[in-house]
């Protein structure tokens, strides 16, 4: 019962941040140091709560000091639990990028500690800043530290295999990004990546229930597609998925191009090549900020796609 309680709340805390993901306020950048601890005591009891319409998981307990050695026991003792999660706030090209996975964390320990936290023990949240280039040494100090990471999500967790797989840590993670991370469908998906995926994104499978309910309304969009994607590996291995769902669908690919992850001086261009190739349905690989500065640019031209489909992570305060 007590696993179960644990497992059902790592879930629960991974649900949250993946909600959350691009949707915050205003986003704000980090600061120079990259790990930050968050704890919040209380002695007050689950009292009724819930998570949704389900039994809050959280509640006090009569927890003892574990039993095993340092590698069975990581990140838990006789009185708190050791949990971390990943995002990319402090990313000099768009500071604050996806800080709503660690103010949701915050949000969600807080809460469950006011309960009692896990069976009587607090849980400790710790951030990790991967800011795109620094997923390797976060996850790394991770790797020493933590009992599990939790709702995180990072650009860069192709790493994931030399870093939390390779030491052991697990993963109920707020969303996966890469193949690496994400596996393949299947029942060996969670042994082989040592991932839980609440939002599953397998690599060898694409979502494209959005792209067929919209082609519904507008077939003949498929016939001009355009697709941009930022000159980062892990969003061009994006691109090339999109542009294989698409084409899978009966789509006509008729302009794709890159653009600079960190914005462009200047967009005019991209508009009018997307003019002049005559699309009428988009789709965007990166983040809100930058399709909003394109769509100024075509809005210029006085231009439109007659669909343009993105991902939920567009739900932001920059776009």
């Amino acid at each position: 019962m007590k696993l179960r309680r644990l497992l059902v709340v790592l879930a629960a805390l991974a649900l949250v941040a993946g909600a959350c993901s691009s949707r915050g306020e205003d986003a704000s950048g980090s600061s120079d140091d990259t790990s930050d601890t968050t704890a919040a005591t209380s002695d007050a009891g689950a009292g009724g709560e819930t998570f949704g319409d389900m039994e809050s998981p959280c509640g006090d307990g009569e927890p003892t000091a574990p039993e095993g050695g340092p590698d069975e026991t990581q990140g838990v003792s006789a009185d708190a639990i050791a949990v971390g999660t990943v995002a990319d706030p402090g990313f000099t090209g768009r500071p604050g990028l996806n800080q709503e996975i660690f103010d949701a964390g915050e949000a969600f320990v807080a809460w469950c500690n006011e309960q009692g936290g896990i069976n009587g023990r607090e849980l400790q949240l710790t951030q990790y800043d991967a800011a795109i280039s620094n997923y390797q040494p976060e996850l790394t100090a991770a790797c020493d530290q933590e009992f599990a990471m939790v709702g995180g999500g990072a650009v860069q967790d192709n790493l994931w295999e030399t870093t939390g797989l390779e030491c052991g840590l697990i993963d109920v993670t707020g969303f996966s990004v890469t193949p690496e991370k994400a596996g393949e469908s299947g029942p060996d998906e969670v042994r082989d990546t040592r991932t839980v995926q609440p939002v599953p994104n397998p690599s060898d499978q694409f979502p494209v229930g959005a792209l067929k309910m919209v082609a519904e309304d507008f077939p003949d969009a498929l016939d001009n597609v355009g697709i941009l994607y930022a000159d980062l590996a892990t969003l061009q291995v994006q691109a090339a998925r999109t542009k294989e769902a698409y084409e899978q669908n009966d789509a006509t690919i008729v302009y794709e191009q890159t653009y600079n992850v960190l914005g462009e001086a200047n967009w005019a261009p991209f508009a009018n090549a997307i003019k002049e190739a005559g699309v009428t349905w988009l789709n965007f690989v990166g983040e809100g900020e930058n399709l909003a500065a394109l769509q100024q640019a075509m809005s210029e031209i006085d231009y439109s796609p007659e669909v343009t489909l993105q991902d939920t992570n567009f739900y932001d305060q920059a776009y």
